[in-house]
């Protein structure tokens, strides 16, 4: 417990005539002065030291949990709790402290390449995957390809090039009067499977499982442009196709 202050003014007048102050040491109760500041406690270093020994010091790589106050975090990075003791909030701007180190905040983002294992930069939020675009072709073959369907493109390519498959077009346009069954269009014709030939290959050619449809309800049944020419503008701008906008 530190003594009660003491002041001692003497009628001593300095050089800038102003009265000089000395004080008693909080520690060894010695008097010192003349003071050049008043928050002076005690009359020497040694003194100082002695009087913080035991007290903590606040010396780095040291941690003192009674006088630490700040949020509790969890590094996304590394996954360790730290103190988020660079949180601030004003009237106009907040700031959360999201990693527990500059090591971490320089990794932010980071992923590893599904492919060859490489650590490369991502935004945050990104779907991002691959490192590049030769390591997503490498990648996406086979049942990781979008396009996948069942891996039997080769017999659907050769049944479509076929002759039966061609009089089964034929037999499905004649017997829906050449007309789409959607909107009524004459031009611009498919044959589309009921049933995909991917999900029942038996039913390939049977004309039950086929519906006559123009180019645009066709491509507004699969959620793409199945057309053999180039894509046109959106369906709502195609003249005669206002059905399938």
């Amino acid at each position: 417990m530190s003594t009660p202050l003491k002041l001692n003014t003497r009628s001593q007048v300095g050089g800038n005539r102003r009265k000089q102050t000395f004080r008693f040491c909080e520690l060894c109760g010695k008097e010192f002065g003349p003071l050049n500041h008043l928050s002076l406690r005690f009359c020497s270093r040694k003194c100082v030291y002695a009087a913080k020994r035991g007290q903590p010091s606040g010396k780095k790589g040291r941690t003192y949990p009674h006088l630490q106050r700040a949020r509790i975090g969890i590094c996304p990075i590394c996954g360790k709790e730290f103190r988020a003791v660079k949180d601030f909030s004003t009237s106009s701007h907040t700031r959360i402290q999201k990693y527990c180190s500059k090591a971490c905040w320089s990794v932010r983002g980071h992923k590893t390449c599904a492919h060859c294992g490489k650590i490369f930069g991502a935004k945050d939020g990104s779907g991002k995957k691959y490192c590049s675009k030769r390591c997503a072709v490498a990648d996406m073959v086979g049942s990781k390809s979008p396009a996948w369907k069942d891996g039997k493109w080769r017999e659907r390519a050769k049944m479509r090039l076929s002759w039966p498959f061609r009089r089964w077009i034929n037999a499905v346009l004649a017997r829906d009067n050449f007309r789409c069954r959607h909107c009524g269009a004459t031009q611009n014709l498919h044959a589309h499977h009921i049933i995909p030939f991917s999900e029942n290959q038996f039913l390939g050619l049977d004309i039950d499982n086929g519906i006559t449809l123009c180019v645009y309800c066709h491509s507004k049944v699969h959620g793409r442009w199945v057309g053999f020419c180039k894509q046109p503008k959106p369906y709502k701008d195609v003249p005669g196709a206002m059905h399938a906008a």
